[in-house]
């Protein structure tokens, strides 16, 4: 998928930003909440037709140690970066993963989808 390809999906996509530092969100079809709690997650999973997305390791990480995560999406830049926060932080519990896809790109970039089995 081409950058312009995921632009034209994200931009129609519903988002939620979660922030206690944003007042304002500037693209469309996107609202500001505060926190999101699991409650909240199982509510959007119950109501939703289609997949919902969760990024960024702190949030993703919180919904993979209660069991709300169902994939794993993750993609290999080829850039070394020296720090960061840990892509699961806080999961000490073992999960086991089935790979279900693989696909690299021109750019050196590896995208891997797994499926959480519990």
């Amino acid at each position: 998928m081409l950058q312009r390809d995921f632009a034209v999906l994200w931009q129609q996509m519903e988002k939620i930003v979660v922030s206690r530092s944003l007042t304002e969100v500037t693209t469309k079809r996107t609202r500001l909440v505060r926190e999101l709690g699991p409650a909240d997650i199982q509510k959007l999973k119950a109501e939703s037709e289609k997949d919902i997305s969760v990024s960024g390791p702190t949030l993703a990480a919180a919904f993979l140690k209660q069991g709300l995560i169902d994939e794993i999406s993750i993609s290999y830049a080829p850039v070394i970066v020296g720090g960061g926060t840990p892509m699961f932080q806080g999961v000490t519990d073992t999960l086991k993963l089935e790979r279900l896809e693989v696909r690299e790109f021109a750019n050196g970039t590896t995208f891997l989808r797994y499926a959480v089995r519990r």
